[in-house]
């Protein structure tokens, strides 16, 4: 099967099966704007003071997760458990003595 393109000023959203509160949207898609560039699209089903049923929307930048630690196969063993043990540690200097001045109260 080809791969889907979206036309422009068009876009597709779908239940939010992962909505926890009021304020999380009740759909979520993609859009793509006259440029060509894809978009994350966002809607809420609201009412309004007379109690008919409207679709509010919001259209942002995609989403693309923060890039992580790559941990690569040419490492050795010891190599790859050092990486990802210095992903995860803590970098506070908990011997650095505090300074009361600093504290703001």
């Amino acid at each position: 099967m080809a791969d889907f393109e979206q036309k422009p000023n068009t876009g597709n959203a779908w239940i939010n099966d992962f909505k926890k509160a009021d304020n999380h949207p009740d759909f979520k898609g993609k859009f793509t704007d006259d440029q060509g560039d894809l978009k994350d699209i966002a809607l809420w089903k609201r009412k309004d003071k007379n109690d008919k049923t409207y679709v509010y929307f919001a259209i942002s930048e995609q989403f693309i997760k923060p890039e992580e630690k790559v941990v690569t196969d040419t490492q050795s063993g010891y190599d790859k458990a050092k990486a990802q043990a210095d992903s995860l540690r803590d970098t506070t200097d908990y011997d650095s003595p505090i300074n009361l001045q600093d504290i703001p109260f």
